[in-house]
């Protein structure tokens, strides 16, 4: 008979907390490599505060995170580990239909090439059998020297801005543009754009709701909301256009991604992304995250623009 993991057993195995728990119950399979996950979603959950208002939808990137704590838990049930394992490389992530509230998410999860620091995991989420998201992507120890600060500030300097550049939109702009709101807005300023550019920050602190995630005086942001920002970034650009206003930006994809560090309270995060093509309603772009002169991410993600309600 397959074991049933209770909340109590999950947060034994899992560093997370809310709001970033993504697991109510786990059924371990018939190896330790594989496993079933159940994400209860509720109108309840804070996250809907903010994506979207009147539009409730669950983020793409907390599937993401529902499936990397599914890969955790079988990990650390396949080997003992002390370790917090955090997103390293995403070679793809598909998104297929929404999930709302309401809605019972059924995780299944394999690992492969476990190794003491890390593995490779290969996951769905479905509701009643139809297919919501699919990802492979390789999770990895942290390395607690990524959590030490290495210089005072984080500005930033490229080909097109310095650290003295102006702001193009603030936080209040950016908020008229996109429907995010709190807690799931996270663009603080934009400070470049062009015909197939754009560049954004995000300043990460110790006050926001990552804090909480159950890491006592080794707070961090998850890896996973990289990908997110990125296609806040995105978004910023196309629904600034007149054609585009109103409209919401859906996850189509992730790849070739690959993260260096977690972003730390204090960072001040520079995300630079390129278009690669949009047509239509579809685009996909290229963003590299930047902190100071230091590479933290790349990334390539795709995406469409719809109707609310659509």
């Amino acid at each position: 008979m397959s074991q049933i993991l209770s909340i109590a057993e999950i947060q034994e195995l899992l560093p997370q907390r809310y709001p970033f728990l993504m697991l109510d119950r786990v059924q371990l399979g018939e190896t330790s490599q594989e496993l079933a996950a159940i994400k209860n979603v509720t109108t309840n959950e804070c996250q809907f505060m903010g994506h979207f208002p009147g539009n409730p939808i669950m983020p793409g990137v907390l599937q993401v995170e529902a499936m990397l704590q599914a890969g955790t838990v079988a990990l650390k049930k396949t080997q003992s580990s002390d370790s917090t394992f955090v997103i390293k490389k995403v070679a793809k992530v598909r998104f297929k239909n929404p999930i709302i509230p309401g809605d019972q998410v059924v995780i299944d999860c394999k690992i492969d090439n476990v190794t003491e620091e890390g593995c490779d995991v290969k996951a769905t989420c479905k509701v009643k059998g139809k297919l919501n998201s699919q990802a492979s992507f390789s999770i990895a120890a942290l390395n607690p020297e990524d959590l030490v600060p290495k210089s005072f500030t984080t500005s930033f300097e490229n080909d097109v801005v310095n650290p003295e550049s102006e702001t193009i939109f603030n936080v209040n702009d950016i908020a008229s543009y996109i429907p995010h709101r709190f807690p799931f807005q996270f663009i603080d300023n934009v400070i470049f754009q062009e015909d197939d550019r754009i560049i954004g920050q995000k300043l990460v602190s110790v006050n926001e709701p990552f804090a909480q995630e159950g890491l006592p005086n080794a707070q961090f942001m998850p890896n996973s909301m990289m990908l997110e920002i990125s296609a806040q970034l995105g978004c910023v650009k196309l629904l600034a256009e007149e054609q585009h206003k109103g409209k919401i930006g859906f996850f189509l994809s992730i790849e070739n991604t690959e993260i260096h560090r977690p972003a730390i309270p204090g960072d001040l995060l520079t995300f630079d992304v390129s278009f690669i093509y949009f047509k239509g309603s579809m685009g996909k772009a290229h963003s590299i995250i930047s902190c100071g002169d230091e590479t933290v991410g790349t990334m390539d993600i795709a995406f469409a623009l719809v109707e609310p309600g659509v």
